[in-house]
């Protein structure tokens, strides 16, 4: 197993879960999704969270493998108006 296939951990603060005004529903307020410098795409599994002190630890698998040529690939974070991307350089 490689290191892409592992769970990812990000933290988000103060919780990664908006809540309805009863409590009742929650979900995630971005969906995330990553690409490779090769063209691949990938899709993201909520794999748990835990909360912590003024925020919560988040863990994401992200399926399929990796191909090992990748080079560079890029997190992101996309909501309903704007989208956050992370690239994160791999080793040679």
């Amino acid at each position: 197993m490689s290191l892409w296939e592992r769970a990812q951990p990000v933290s988000a603060a103060p919780s990664w879960w908006q809540y309805s005004e009863d409590r009742r529903r929650k979900w995630a307020p971005f969906h995330v999704w990553a690409q490779d410098d090769r063209g691949g795409h990938y899709m993201s599994i909520f794999a748990g969270s835990a909360g912590a002190e003024g925020h919560e630890d988040l863990t994401f698998r992200f399926r399929p493998r990796l191909d090992p040529d990748v080079r560079l690939v890029r997190i992101v974070f996309e909501g309903p108006d704007t989208a956050l991307p992370v690239e994160v350089a791999l080793p040679t």
